[in-house]
């Protein structure tokens, strides 16, 4: 399979340029200042670069370490305005500045590859760090029923079992809306538009970045859920997307391993279900939704690495 959807489906990019005018926000509630108070240090690898920057948002506190790529002649020219993708588990995101020694998608050195080759459009890439990586990735607690139905599906990938208080997904989402965003938009050349903003993660970062989507189609406009916890949380999405009157203006690429899928059964039945919801709504599958099969493929980053071109290539078109 390809991953690629076709010609270039958004049209017109709401992004005016004029001197000393930066592009246009999208609208949301007034952002809470999040201060920046790191100065950021380029990594610079073939033609991309990656900084790192901490914020201290209001919303969860503490500090939050955002890992920025910017695509190849990003300093070349002080003008044009770029899509841009925001990644979960930022610390795994990219080969610069990673120093634990552990796999990574290696996002940085993808993308750099397909821009060049002109596979995909040039885009920024935010990785965001996790606080409490199940808590924030999260959406609900599960319910006394589902608990009961569903006993496989209350554990994040950190083996914490979620209690009444763990879920803080939604408190987490607005901090990405509400301070992540506005502090990238207000600092890179970015079409703030939800057309041109994406949201990604894998296994619990592809649950709440998937949620996350859905519940803020007018901020986001593509999601990439790579072996996402589908069944965690009380099944949300396939619940939500079902509770739908028409399919939402955003584009889906979700995607499994053979080897993740319990008792060895060829397909994954929850995958399978919410494709047909998001059918039964409207989604058409190869243009605005993909679900990708990987054969033997497990839940790790070195096979999430492995996608990472077929998501971009369908996502993020050149010319989008």
């Amino acid at each position: 399979m390809s991953g690629r959807a076709g010609a270039p489906r958004r049209g017109f990019w709401a992004c005016v340029l004029a001197i000393g005018a930066a592009c246009t926000g999208d609208g949301l509630t007034p952002p809470i200042t999040a201060t920046c108070t790191a100065t950021p240090q380029p990594v610079t690898r073939t033609g991309g670069t990656v900084t790192s920057t901490t914020i201290q948002p209001a919303i969860l506190g503490g500090d939050r370490r955002l890992w920025i790529y910017v695509p190849p002649a990003y300093d070349a020219s002080a003008t044009g305005c770029y899509p841009v993708l925001y990644m979960q588990d930022g610390e795994m995101i990219f080969v610069s500045g990673n120093a634990s020694g552990a796999t990574t998608w290696g996002m940085d050195t993808a993308a750099t590859g397909l821009i060049t080759r002109g596979a995909i459009a040039r885009l920024i890439i935010v990785g965001i760090e996790p606080r409490d990586r199940t808590a924030e990735y999260t959406p609900e607690n599960p319910t006394a029923e589902y608990s009961r139905d569903h006993p496989t599906g209350l554990t994040g990938t950190d083996g914490a079992r979620l209690t009444g208080t763990d879920a803080n997904g939604a408190n987490y989402m607005r901090m990405v809306i509400q301070e992540v965003k506005p502090f990238v938009d207000a600092r890179y050349r970015t079409r703030a538009d939800a057309a041109a903003t994406g949201i990604g993660g894998s296994s619990l970062g592809g649950l709440i970045a998937f949620w996350g989507g859905v519940h803020n189609s007018a901020t986001f406009g593509q999601v990439a859920a790579l072996s996402a916890a589908l069944s965690s949380s009380n099944a949300v999405v396939t619940r939500d997307i079902s509770a739908l009157s028409t399919k939402l203006p955003l584009r889906v690429w979700y995607d499994r391993g053979t080897e993740e899928i319990d008792g060895g059964a060829p397909r994954s039945a929850v995958d399978d279900q919410l494709l047909q919801t998001m059918q039964s709504k409207g989604w058409v599958s190869g243009t605005d939704v993909t679900y990708y099969l990987q054969p033997g493929a497990a839940h790790s980053a070195f096979w999430w690495a492995q996608r990472v071109g077929l998501f971009l290539r369908f996502l993020f078109p050149p010319g989008s």
